[in-house]
């Protein structure tokens, strides 16, 4: 009962939040403004999408960029699979979710994102990331963050923070 009676208030956020929201640009760069966090915050639950990477197709225009796909088309437009003979690969079921990447610059530097959290507010899905930087590398890579939200949240801006910082939007 509590699941339904959260997924309702998700529900009613979202409609509310994606009113007025036209625009389906997916990737921007918020130059690293400061943003304070709305006081009226829900989380959102969500999974994150292991074994996949970002192809190397597709362009990257900031420091930090959020890339989205509603859809199997766009998702296999935006990534591949990196399946061995030991991991599983879960397809993401786009009846119910939708799919946020979250993608730095390719680097040479060894990068990991870890989301810490997601949550809705009146201005859009905020994920909230920390960023773990180690050693130089003999190769570049790009980190993503891969991750499935719920598909009540399509249409929403997603907003990405580390910290206070907000690094880079975009719509679902």
């Amino acid at each position: 009962m509590k699941k339904i009676v959260s997924f309702a208030a998700i529900a009613m956020a979202v409609f509310v939040c994606s009113c007025g929201n036209t625009q389906k640009k997916t990737s921007g760069n918020a130059d690293n403004q400061t943003v304070a966090a709305s006081d009226a915050q829900t989380d959102v639950t969500f999974a994150p999408l292991e074994n996949y990477f970002l192809k190397n197709t597709v362009s990257l225009p900031n420091n930090v960029n959020v890339l989205t796909a509603n859809n199997a088309d766009a998702f296999n437009n935006l990534l591949g699979v990196a399946k061995t003979m030991t991991n599983k690969v879960v397809e993401p079921d786009f009846a119910k979710n939708s799919v946020v990447v979250v993608a730095y610059q390719s680097t040479n530097v060894a990068t990991t994102i870890t989301v810490d959290r997601i949550a809705l507010d009146k201005n859009g899905v905020n994920v909230y990331v920390k960023t773990q930087k180690g050693e130089t590398q003999s190769y570049s890579s790009t980190p993503v963050a891969i991750l499935t939200l719920p598909k009540q949240t399509e249409g929403t801006v997603v907003n990405v923070f580390e910290g206070e910082n907000k690094l880079a939007s975009g719509t679902l």
